[in-house]
């Protein structure tokens, strides 16, 4: 199961890398998509809530750095 889940991931990825690369756009849609899998596996695996406070750290980290420079610039 890992396996596959890992793959089809992997697949994403690298399809919003390759239009990154091309267009230097990211679609929300492919984001969604992507998010979607990723919170089904987590909540099928059992470990959600890893993710959610994952997240909150990520958004707080990327905030601090965004005040830092919206500060400094």
């Amino acid at each position: 199961m890992e396996t596959l889940f890992f793959g089809i991931v992997m697949v994403i990825l690298l399809k919003i890398a390759w239009i990154d690369f091309k267009e230097k756009y990211i679609y929300d849609l492919d984001i969604l998509i992507a998010t979607g899998i990723i919170t089904f596996y987590n909540i099928y695996k059992g470990d959600f809530l890893d993710s959610v406070f994952g997240g909150i750290t990520g958004f707080l980290i990327g905030f601090l750095i965004f005040g830092m420079a919206y500060i400094i610039y």
